[in-house]
């Protein structure tokens, strides 16, 4: 009996906590992944739409004007919707990460409550009666 005690505390306390911190770095790595971080930091300001240029050969300087604004535009509204999306990414990571620190504590003190309920029951079982 000594030894299923011995050896539950040692998987609750060792091999269990591992395994927490694994899921929560595996569930950040995914919403990291599913919102594609880090792609969207390295192309932030590329443009939104890749619109081909096709007549460059034109010599009126507003087709230059133009061609040069709509660029900007169109970076300028890439970098905002990819700028939500790593924001919404690194929420849903900051969520996950609270989550799984809640669960951390909850597991550290699950064995007291196991123990306080059992003296609980032990203690005013002739209630019961």
């Amino acid at each position: 009996m000594l030894s299923l005690f011995i050896d539950y505390n040692k998987w609750h306390y060792s091999y269990a906590l591992l395994n927490i911190f694994r899921s929560a770095r595996e569930f950040v790595r995914f919403f990291f992944n599913l919102f594609s971080i880090n792609l969207f930091l390295k192309s932030l300001f590329s443009p939104i739409f890749s619109t081909p240029v096709t007549d460059t050969t034109s010599e009126d300087i507003t087709d230059a004007v133009a061609f040069f604004i709509g660029g900007i535009i169109l970076r300028v509204v890439g970098a905002m919707f990819r700028t939500m999306l790593i924001l919404l990414g690194l929420v849903f990571s900051i969520i996950t990460l609270i989550m799984f620190s809640v669960i951390f504590v909850l597991w550290l003190i699950l064995p007291l409550v196991f123990v306080a309920l059992l003296y609980y029951f032990i203690t005013f079982s002739y209630l019961l009666l």
